[in-house]
């Protein structure tokens, strides 16, 4: 259950959480426990305030396309850049359209040992120098895994819904993005595949 980006698939999950509901019955029902349900608990039903995004005052990437030379797979030892080129069906989408489809960036081929704690956040049309916070519109979101005692090789992908953030940039006509991954931790040891843009269905 640690590896984050997988754990909802874990059969281990589901059963570990319907022990814990069954337990939750069994404490209420039949030894006398205390609802917490009924109970005034800072934490329960509380208000959400999500993070405000501030959209970005610019539509051009901060880093020249001819600087993007890393080529793939590549090793993530420290902080890369490269331009991805944007399907013509993505660029000239409605509304409509739009909400039906996300557009969703991907990074193939992430390769990395299980025994070794793994971030690395992604940024677009940022500034490979100096990335920006969670705060900002070019900051899409992170790849985290949890170390494991298995020594084997992980290898997964990673998926990013960009649509809105692709508005909020004012990069949606764009005929291509700047993808900035920025390692956190790892940095060495993981090996990235490639990058792509595709379409897929709103569920």
């Amino acid at each position: 259950m640690g590896v984050f980006y997988s754990a909802g698939q874990d059969p281990i999950f589901f059963a570990h959480h319907a022990n814990v509901d069954r337990m939750w019955y069994l404490w209420k029902n039949n030894f006398g426990g205390q609802d917490l349900e009924d109970t005034d608990i800072p934490w329960i039903d509380p208000t959400y305030k999500p993070t405000p995004r501030f959209p970005a005052n610019k539509t051009e990437p901060q880093v020249s396309f001819a600087e993007l030379s890393t080529k793939f797979p590549a090793t993530l030892d420290s902080t890369i850049s490269v331009e991805v080129a944007r399907p013509e069906e993505v660029r000239n989408r409605s509304d409509v359209e739009k909400a039906k489809q996300e557009e969703v960036l991907v990074i193939r081929g992430i390769e990395f040992p299980a025994n070794v704690p793994v971030k690395f956040d992604v940024y677009v049309n940022d500034d490979a120098g100096s990335p920006s916070g969670p705060d900002k519109s070019e900051f899409v979101g992170s790849f985290v895994h949890v170390r494991h005692r298995h020594d084997h090789i992980i290898k997964t992908k990673l998926t990013f819904g960009i649509t809105q953030l692709l508005e909020d940039l004012g990069a949606a006509k764009d005929g291509s993005v700047v993808v900035t991954l920025v390692p956190r931790n790892g940095e060495g040891k993981i090996t990235i595949g490639g990058f792509s843009i595709e379409l897929s269905p709103c569920v």
